[in-house]
């Protein structure tokens, strides 16, 4: 049942990170990793298995949001022994085959991966969250993350996880704003980190995200191929935000984005929990619901603080409105017993879009002050 946004209350950030806190604890499977699940299926020794791309991935994104939890909460210390286990999962998973910088698939999601894994491990570098005798070993997984992103750049600039020319370095395909954009930043993140790479990387993976506007104003799920708006606002928003954070001035595409993405929500909408990929007439696979949700997240925050209020109020009602019961959040079929884990992604991207705006009054309060 859908509620009305006027009579949500403003939701309590401390009781959130508190219940995702608990949950995400809670789901760390064989105390190390929060694979994320979906339906895509890598064939191994045991039958079809969770590709590793989705356990490095997943396990990635939850460190992340863990990581918004203060350092003197009554769980930092749980969280601290929790991190260390998943920081340690993901610098030996750096050796796992799945993360070899060499493949013959022409469908991938070990980029998720690497992108994921990269941001995540120099945050905790960045933040001394890394044992000193440990300190060789990461930096070693940092490379190979590179490495991997690095070696399978498109020809013409940005990354894609579906290839029909494969993943070799410099083959040509069309860039998926979708991958790119988080693989920018983690490659901008790696650059301010100590780590060294040509910057015309960067310039390239830039360029295809500019191509890949429409005329329409959204953004093409790959290459320019045209794709409705309201299946696009996510990208619309990972892209326009990602382009004022690197330098862009021009802050009305920005603002269409959000725009479109809160006119357009109730599409977005109906296609969470659906089962199925890129089905019609969406376009867009479930997890682009939660991954909306953080680039808005992100596009308040590079908002004159004047025009902030409004944007961060509905986000959060919205973030309120689909909720589920236990206080988490999911974007796929609840009933499927195959993608229960996607609770633990939906309801990190949950924590660290509400941790985002965190400090952005509701405009309702100021106007009854």
């Amino acid at each position: 049942m859908m509620i009305p946004l006027l009579i949500l209350a403003a939701i309590d950030l401390a009781e959130v990170r508190s219940t995702a806190v608990d949950f995400l604890l809670d789901r760390q499977e064989n105390k190390v990793e929060w694979p994320y699940r979906g339906v895509y299926r890598v064939r191994g020794s045991q039958g079809l298995q969770n590709p590793i791309g989705y356990r490095v991935g997943g396990t990635a994104i939850v460190m992340q949001a863990l990581l918004t939890l203060p350092a003197d909460d009554v769980r930092a210390k749980d969280r601290n022994a929790a991190m260390e286990r998943a920081r340690s999962f993901l610098v030996e998973a750096m050796d796992h085959p799945g993360m070899a910088h060499v493949f013959s698939e022409t469908y991938d999601v070990r980029g998720w991966g690497w992108c994921y894994a990269l941001e995540t491990l120099i945050m905790l570098r960045r933040d001394n969250l890394v044992p000193e005798p440990a300190l060789a070993s990461h930096r070693q997984a940092e490379r190979h993350a590179l490495g991997g992103i690095l070696a399978t750049e498109i020809q013409s600039g940005g990354w894609n996880y579906s290839r029909r020319s494969g993943f070799a370095t410099g083959t040509p395909g069309e860039a998926s704003p979708f991958m790119t954009v988080p693989t920018l930043r983690a490659l901008r993140l790696a650059m301010q980190h100590g780590h060294v790479f040509p910057k015309e990387v960067l310039e390239r993976g830039d360029a295809a995200l500019l191509r890949s506007r429409t005329k329409s104003g959204g953004q093409a799920y790959a290459g320019s191929r045209p794709d409705p708006v309201p299946g696009s606002t996510g990208r619309m928003l990972a892209v326009e935000s990602y382009l004022v954070e690197v330098g862009s001035e021009d802050l009305s595409k920005l603002r269409g984005a959000l725009d479109s993405f809160f006119a357009h929500w109730e599409r977005l909408e109906e296609r969470r929990q659906q089962r199925g990929t890129h089905v019609a007439p969406f376009g867009v696979a479930p997890y682009y619901f939660m991954y909306a949700h953080d680039q808005a997240s992100r596009a308040i925050m590079l908002l004159p603080r004047r025009e902030r209020g409004e944007y961060a109020r509905l986000l959060r009602a919205r973030l309120e409105q689909v909720r589920d019961p236990g206080g988490t959040w999911n974007d796929r079929d609840p009933t499927d017993p195959r993608l229960v884990r996607t609770a633990n992604y939906g309801t990190a991207m949950a924590l660290m879009s509400l941790d985002r705006i965190a400090t952005v009054a509701d405009p309702r309060e100021a106007r009854n002050r």
